[in-house]
């Protein structure tokens, strides 16, 4: 049942009989077959390398292509340099070589320009070609930064990445890389530097200054604080706070609010509170004056000055500010209260006048005395108060009283409603803070004159009554006796008057060097 190939001949006769030949070629005809196959096989094996070849050759040509077109386009030169002799020939430059330095490829190429003779600056061959060498001898990637000269003279700094390209018998056989324009960079690396440069002045700078505040607020005349944004958890008090307070900064720092409950003045407390949180709302400064209470149980007058500090995003981050003790000035003031309210208060007409005629001050009895009011003060000068001056014999009185004082001269002074009085004059000229002045203290001597005009009457008559009495005299001789009683009795009077009237005018010189003294 085996089916086998063979192979039939017939050969011609002569006579009638068919003579055919059968061969057995099996064996020849399977190897045939095999053969066959083989080669169709062998032929598709061909045809598909072929066709991946010319795949792959197409795919090189598109990859050589790209690549061009890469180095063409790239920001900045790429290059291929081969050794020859002791120096190195430009085998490629790309197009942006015009751009990076201003010379085409060409002039490379042609060996017209030279990297390291005609770009890099003076100085930094030598440095550049030694870290060159070092990396291409280690067989590495080399990365250098150097500055060139371009074409047109301008300067440039350029990163110089490479590699060396080496045989299998690791022989150099060529120098491939790509040059970059870094001069922005190297420029904001400059200014970087010197940025940094500056922060470590600055550095260094606020750190004197801490010092320094460190110093100052340890001599600082009262104490410092800084308060987290609780407004409770108290984070730094400096060392004037035991002189200020008795207590020590452990003291204070121990305890909530301390400062807020124990140590300011119980009546005080809701108003410190309230003008420190207002302030923090409206994110404003605050200033306040208030008693505190020291560990001694005695009272200080402090004023506090703070500022709450705010974050970007308006939160309040700490509340820092100072404590000063202004107790001597709380004193002072009182005093200067007193001395203002004596001079308002006092019963003589008081006068601050300057070299131009303006007034400075007015006490209440010359308001009261003259009718004019305060805005007539203001915006009048003493020549327009007063009809008797004009403003040439002014100036001429005031530069008189800088020579010497004016001592109880009598004048007349005219109210506002035209009426007078008569009135005494002492007046000096003062230096305050670089402004000359002339104080002026006025007495009314209204009363006196008429004490003195009921004196002179009473001479008058007395002189009328002589003559009569030399007439009668001796029809009055009994009551002569009498007469120069009386007569001795007036004349002790008019002493007394006369010696009144020295009294009246030493009392009022008193009064006005009083008051004087007490406006200094």
């Amino acid at each position: 049942g085996e089916k086998i190939y063979f192979e039939l001949l017939n050969k011609e006769s002569p006579t009638v009989v068919g003579i055919f030949i059968v061969n057995n070629i099996h064996s020849r005809k399977l190897a045939e077959l095999e053969l066959r196959k083989y080669q169709k096989e062998l032929e598709e094996l061909v045809k598909e390398r072929t066709e991946e070849i010319e795949l792959k050759n197409k795919e090189l040509k598109q990859s050589r292509r790209a690549f061009q077109s890469l180095l063409e386009n790239l920001q900045g030169m790429a290059y291929q340099y081969v050794p020859k002799g002791g120096d190195w020939l430009a085998r490629y430059v790309s197009k942006g070589s015009s751009d990076l330095t201003g010379y085409p490829p060409h002039d490379f190429l042609d060996g017209h320009i030279s990297v390291d003779r005609d770009l890099v600056i003076e100085g930094y061959n030598d440095a550049v070609w030694k870290e060159i060498s070092k990396c291409l001898e280690d067989k590495k990637n080399f990365n250098v930064r150097y500055p060139i000269t371009t074409k047109s003279g301008s300067e440039k700094w350029i990163l110089d990445r490479g590699i060396g390209i080496y045989n299998a018998e690791g022989n150099l056989v060529s120098l491939e890389g790509v040059m970059i324009d870094i001069t922005r960079e190297k420029l904001q690396e400059d200014r970087l530097l010197n940025a940094q440069e500056e922060i470590i002045k600055q550095r260094d700078m606020i750190a004197q200054q801490e010092y320094s505040l460190s110093t100052l607020l340890t001599n600082l005349q009262g104490m410092a604080y800084r308060v987290l944004n609780d407004l409770t958890t108290v984070k730094y008090i400096s060392d004037g706070c035991y002189e200020l307070t008795g207590y020590t900064k452990d003291e204070i720092y121990d305890s909530e609010m301390f400062f807020e409950k124990h140590i300011v003045k119980k009546e005080f407390q809701p108003t410190v509170a309230n003008t420190i949180n207002k302030a923090l709302q409206n994110k404003e400064s605050y200033e306040i004056n208030y008693p505190i209470i020291t560990k001694d149980q005695k009272e200080k007058w402090v004023t506090e000055r703070g500022l709450g500090l705010f974050n970007e995003q308006g939160e309040l981050v700490a509340l820092e500010g100072f404590i000063i003790d202004i107790t001597k000035s709380k004193q002072l003031e009182k005093q200067l209260r007193l001395a203002q309210e004596t001079i308002d208060k006092a019963p003589i007409m008081i006068q601050w006048v300057q070299e131009d005629g303006t007034f400075s001050y007015v006490n209440n009895e010359t308001l009261k005395e003259s009718q004019f009011s305060k805005e007539d003060f203001k915006k009048k000068k003493v020549y327009e108060i007063d009809p008797l001056l004009t403003q040439e014999l002014w100036a001429e009185i005031f530069n008189q009283r800088i020579q010497a004082n004016l001592k109880e001269e009598e004048n007349i002074f005219t109210r506002k409603d035209g009426s007078k009085f008569p009135i005494f004059v002492n007046a000096t000229n003062i230096e305050f803070e670089g402004s000359s002045y002339n104080i002026a203290y006025i007495n009314d001597i209204t009363e006196l004159k008429s004490v003195q005009e009921e004196l002179k009457k009473t001479n008058d008559e007395l002189s009328s009554s002589e003559e009569e009495l030399r007439q009668q005299s001796e029809e009055l001789q009994t009551l002569n006796e009498n007469l120069e009683k009386q007569k001795k009795e007036l004349e002790l009077t008019v002493y007394q008057l006369k010696n009144t009237r020295e009294q009246l005018i030493h009392t009022e010189k008193m009064a006005s060097l009083g008051v004087l003294v007490a406006g200094i």
